[in-house]
């Protein structure tokens, strides 16, 4: 929420700029999940063919909160599905305009990685309360910049309006 680039210098300088920087975030933090994993060595528990199904309902109901994993994955295979059996794979694949945030496949993806991300590794009730501190901060750095806005303290000059709109840095009155 807090990249944007001044005004005039591109057509969508609100969401161009976040997407990009979001998705390259994400696939660093992909890449060094990749590597962590490749040098962690974790023994994974096959489960015996005989008995997957209730070995399965077994590790489902040992921790509810793998139904959440369970249905992002279900959801990204749905999309995986949906782009590889589409009529135009190139917008399936890489959405309407590739630069904006869209349901393309490669920002489902994103999006992802990330929640696996966070979701291996915000294990303690220490790091999920750093997590919520930095959604918690961020949110009041765009809104306190919203206000500034309204006081007409503005260094940016964002919309042609003359400063009616509040639009912090988000690109839209919300």
């Amino acid at each position: 929420p807090l990249v944007m680039v001044s005004f005039g210098t591109m057509f969508s300088p609100f969401e161009t700029p976040k997407v990009v920087l979001l998705r390259t975030v994400i696939g660093l933090l992909g890449m060094l999940w990749v590597v962590e994993t490749a040098l962690v060595s974790r023994k994974f528990p096959r489960p015996r063919t005989d008995a997957w199904w209730s070995e399965f309902l077994g590790w489902l109901r040992a921790e509810p909160v793998r139904l959440v994993f369970l249905a992002a994955v279900l959801f990204l295979a749905a999309n995986v599905l949906s782009t590889l059996w589409s009529i135009s794979l190139h917008t399936s694949l890489w959405g309407k305009d590739p630069g904006d945030d869209g349901y393309g496949l490669y920002t489902i993806t994103s999006y992802f990685v990330l929640f696996a991300v966070i979701g291996t590794h915000a294990n303690t009730r220490a790091k999920i309360w750093r997590l919520m501190g930095v959604v918690v901060a961020t949110g009041t750095l765009v809104s306190l910049y919203g206000c500034l806005q309204y006081l007409g303290i503005d260094p940016y000059t964002w919309t042609s309006d003359s400063g009616t709109r509040i639009i912090s840095t988000i690109g839209n009155p919300v």
